[in-house]
């Protein structure tokens, strides 16, 4: 169980080991794991699960209000979305929309009524999405990061966002 649970972690981390940051640890663990009973296909139940009525719904409108910027070379979605009664995780969703857009960095921003939940995906080394997730509040590293937002309406965080990347981000 202990082995397995280590694997979903490792999978999840990597993209499944193709992201271009899993290294040759990665795959040395991952393989140590299975030598020691890590179960794949309890690690791909966990991790390809359909998405959720609520999912879908937020997903198309996050995909309806995509806006696609250029900052210094780099193209950076931008999605958000109202969905004040969501309670299901957020994150899967950035994952379905990076591979839709392919963009160097991707920052979801849901308004759930009493806060504004930030999701940023990063997809290359020159946008460090941990660091601008930090600067609204939140934390995570150069590639994953989220953020809780507070006493900001949805329609100013994308500009102070905006803002921070092109402070940020080099050419």
């Amino acid at each position: 169980v202990e082995a397995t649970l280590l694997l979903l972690g490792i999978y999840e981390d990597t993209g499944s080991l193709i992201y271009a940051t899993t290294t040759p640890r990665d795959l040395r663990t991952a393989a140590w794991l299975l030598e020691r009973g890590a179960n794949l296909q309890v690690v791909h139940r966990f991790l390809h699960h359909s998405l959720t009525a609520a999912q879908l719904e937020l997903y198309d409108q996050l995909v309806e209000r995509s806006q696609i910027h250029e900052v210094a070379g780099h193209s950076i979605v931008v999605a958000s979305a109202v969905a004040p009664e969501y309670s299901d995780e957020i994150s899967t969703l950035a994952h379905k929309l990076r591979d839709v857009y392919d963009p160097s960095a991707l920052f979801l921003l849901v308004d759930l009524g009493d806060r504004v939940q930030m999701v940023a995906r990063g997809a290359s080394d020159a946008i460090d999405v941990g660091s601008v997730a930090l600067q609204m509040g939140g934390g995570g590293h150069a590639r994953a990061a989220a953020a809780v937002i507070r006493g900001r309406s949805l329609p100013e965080i994308p500009a102070h966002l905006l803002h921070l990347l092109r402070a940020r981000v080099p050419p």
